[in-house]
């Protein structure tokens, strides 16, 4: 039996893209559940701690400080994975997580 993990349980390295399944019922498992062990709820509270870190840093520009966009500073990524933990589990608990982004795992290999 094959069953649909979401972009939490995809390891670090690990390829999105095999052995995607949206038959047999799997597609009521993206939509109208949410996947078990998904931390988003926890993870929420420590986003905004970590956005005014990257504020303090110098990192990004602080919003509720309008300037020009010139004036902007240069958007650089920090996270070494290709999604950072918490939008891989924000998309998956909002069931924005697309098929190829789906790792079927099941007995055997199709």
């Amino acid at each position: 039996m094959n069953r649909v993990v979401g972009l939490a349980d995809i390891p670090n390295g690990a390829s999105s893209g095999d052995e995607v399944s949206e038959g047999d019922g799997n597609r009521h498992l993206r939509f109208d559940s949410t996947v078990r062990g998904n931390r988003f709820e926890e993870l929420k509270p420590l986003r905004e701690q970590e956005r005014l870190k990257a504020i303090r840093d110098g990192l990004i520009d602080d919003p509720d400080k309008p300037k020009q966009l010139d004036e902007a500073l240069t958007f650089v990524g920090t996270c070494q994975e290709m999604c950072p933990e918490f939008e891989r589990e924000q998309r998956e608990f909002q069931k924005n997580v697309e098929r190829w982004e789906l790792v079927c795992v099941g007995m055997g290999s199709h």
